[in-house]
C-alpha cells in the first residue's frame, strides 16, 4: 500500500496522473484498470489516459452528458421498463462501452429530496412576499438580495421562475423542467474501455459500485468512527514513521478521553444498598450513645 499526501486545496483530477506513474514505476504494473468517480476520472483525464498503453478505466458520465443522450434519443428511457441494465455505444465516446443503469430506490430518494427542497424554498419565498405586503421590505435590489439568499440556501432556484419588482414579487415552479429532471432520477451511465471479453456489463457495474467501500472508509476517517481532529505538528527533521506514530498515539488519547467523558453516570443505589447504609448508620449512632452513657456515669 502506498500513501500520497497533497495540499488540501488540490483538485482530485490533478492527482490522477501522478498515481498512474507511481503504480507503473514503483509497483511495476504494466496493465491496470483504474476505477474512479466522474470527478476523479474526468473527460479531459481520459484523453490523456488513451495515449498510455495497457491502461483502462471505469468511470461514469456526468448528468449533463446523460441528459444529452436522452434528448438525442440515443438513450431511450422506455427500455428500463424491461430491464435495469443495458449496454450501448455512442460516437461521442469512441472505443468505449456505455452501460445504462437505473436504481429505483435511489430514484425515489432523489425525488423525495427534491420535493422537500422545493417545498422549503416556497415556504421561505412566501415569507419574503409577506414582508413585501406588510411593507417591511421594499425596493427591487433589497428584494432581490433577500430572494437570492433563499434560492442559494436550498440550491433549487433553477426550478423557479422569479419576477421581482420594486413593490412586488412573484414566483412559480417550472413544472416541465422539474419533470425532465425527475425522469433521470436513479439513472446513471457507466463508461469504460475494458473489452467485453475481459469484463461483462454486470461485472463492470459491480466494479464501479465498489467505490462505495472507499467512500465509506473516508467517512469513517472524517467522522465519529475515528476520534481524530486536525493536528498541526512540526515536520522538519521528523521521520515519517514518527509522525504517523504521533498521530496514532494522539488519536488513541483523544478516544480514551472521549470515552471517559461519555462514561455513563453511576446508577442510583438499589433498595437493598440503601437498607444496608441505614443499618450501618443506626449502628454508629448506637455505639455513640453507649459511649456517651459511659462518659456520663464516669463523671457522676
Amino acid at each position: 500500500m502506498a500513501i500520497s499526501v497533497y495540499e488540501g486545496n488540490t483538485a482530485d483530477v490533478s492527482t490522477l496522473m501522478p498515481q498512474v506513474t507511481q503504480l507503473r514505476e514503483q509497483f511495476g504494473l504494466e496493465r491496470l484498470v483504474l476505477v474512479g468517480d466522474r470527478g476523479m476520472i474526468s473527460h479531459k483525464a481520459i484523453d490523456t489516459l488513451r495515449s498510455l498503453e495497457g491502461l483502462a478505466w471505469i468511470t461514469a458520465l456526468k448528468s449533463a452528458q446523460i441528459r444529452a443522450l436522452v434528448q438525442g434519443g440515443e438513450l431511450q428511457l422506455g427500455l428500463f421498463d424491461e430491464r435495469n441494465l443495458f449496454e450501448f455505444s455512442h460516437p461521442d465516446f469512441p472505443g468505449e462501452r456505455l452501460m445504462a443503469c437505473r436504481n429505483v430506490d435511489l430514484g425515489g430518494l432523489r425525488s423525495h429530496k427534491r420535493e422537500a427542497l422545493l417545498e422549503a424554498t416556497e415556504k421561505e419565498l412566501e415569507k419574503v412576499r409577506a414582508r413585501i405586503e406588510n411593507r417591511s421590505l421594499a425596493g427591487r435590489d433589497k428584494i432581490g438580495v433577500r430572494v437570492g439568499k433563499v434560492v442559494n440556501k436550498y440550491k433549487v432556484g433553477k426550478h423557479f421562475a422569479l419576477t421581482i419588482e420594486d413593490t412586488g414579487f412573484e414566483f412559480k415552479r417550472l413544472e416541465s423542467q422539474i419533470a425532465a429532471e425527475a425522469a433521470l432520477d436513479g439513472l446513471y451511465v457507466i463508461r469504460t474501455n475494458v473489452p467485453k471479453k475481459q469484463m461483462t456489463s454486470a461485472e463492470t457495474v459491480r466494479s464501479y459500485k465498489a467505490l462505495a467501500e472507499v467512500e465509506r472508509a473516508f467517512r469513517s476517517m472524517k467522522t465519529i468512527d475515528l476520534h481524530i481532529r486536525p493536528i498541526h505538528h512540526r515536520l522538519e527533521g521528523l521521520p515519517v514513521h514518527a509522525r504517523l506514530l504521533r498521530r496514532v498515539a494522539h488519536a488513541r488519547g483523544v478516544a480514551r478521553a472521549d470515552v471517559r467523558r461519555r462514561r455513563p453516570r453511576a446508577q442510583k443505589t438499589s433498595r437493598s444498598g440503601r437498607r444496608r447504609r441505614a443499618i450501618r448508620g443506626r449502628a454508629r449512632q448506637s455505639r455513640h450513645s453507649k459511649t456517651q452513657t459511659r462518659i456520663n456515669r464516669t463523671q457522676l
